[in-house]
């Protein structure tokens, strides 16, 4: 029996919002904020919010209402490039999931649904660090290791896309099946796209490129 793919699911539509917005898969997105606020019936707005492990609020508007963005402004830009699409994932993919508002944090509350927020995020990382330009930049640089030397991978990687450098963190670790099979030969546009449940399922072990590099954590 097939298990359904969430993961190119999600990047498909992800592709499409890319599309929507003018951006190629090898893109960058510098400042979401700026893009996601000039979009028609959405207001954005970055606020000092009080608590510190809140980064963001979504709401959908109602009738002919505009949906609205809060966004921490006691974050940095880097922070707030990541957390502005991670809220406009929740807009694009989870309008009717039984929520008119989404608070969002720095980790996933019991009672939020840890599934919605993995979309939020994978989707908001495939969107601001999309796998096609991703990892062939990671393997060039990667490679260069055994030339140059213990190079910080993340840092550069990080600040390339405009984000912390956890984002980078996690993507080597969603990506890594991804990235052996490049890796291997095969053509970007030709990888397999698996998730982490779909990869135990099948007895995968990819490498695990974050003990395989020395790079700081955020």
């Amino acid at each position: 029996m097939s298990v359904r793919c969430y993961k190119r699911e999600l990047y498909n539509s992800i592709a499409q919002i890319r599309e929507e917005l003018g951006l190629t898969p090898y893109s960058t997105i510098t400042n979401s904020v700026e893009i996601i606020s000039q979009l028609p019936i959405l207001e954005l707005e970055s606020i000092p919010i009080q608590n510190p492990s809140l980064h963001g609020i979504c709401s959908f508007g109602e009738g002919e209402q505009a949906d609205v963005i809060l966004l921490n402004s006691n974050r940095t830009m880097i922070e707030q490039n990541f957390d502005c699409m991670h809220e406009f994932i929740h807009l694009h993919e989870h309008r009717g999931k039984q929520r008119e508002t989404f608070y969002c944090y720095d980790h996933v509350l019991k009672k939020q649904d840890s599934f919605i927020e993995w979309q939020a995020n994978e989707g908001a990382a495939e969107s601001l660090v999309p796998y096609q330009d991703f990892i062939p930049r990671f393997c060039t640089l990667f490679s260069c290791t055994d030339i140059l030397g213990p190079v910080d991978i993340c840092g550069c990687l990080a600040e390339y896309y405009h984000v912390p450098p956890r984002v980078i963190d996690i993507r080597l670790d969603s990506l890594a099946y991804e990235i052996d099979q490049f890796r291997k030969g095969v053509p970007i546009e030709e990888v397999e796209l698996l998730s982490r449940n779909q990869r135990k399922l099948r007895g995968i072990i990819p490498t695990n490129y974050r003990a395989r590099i020395a790079f700081p954590l955020s």
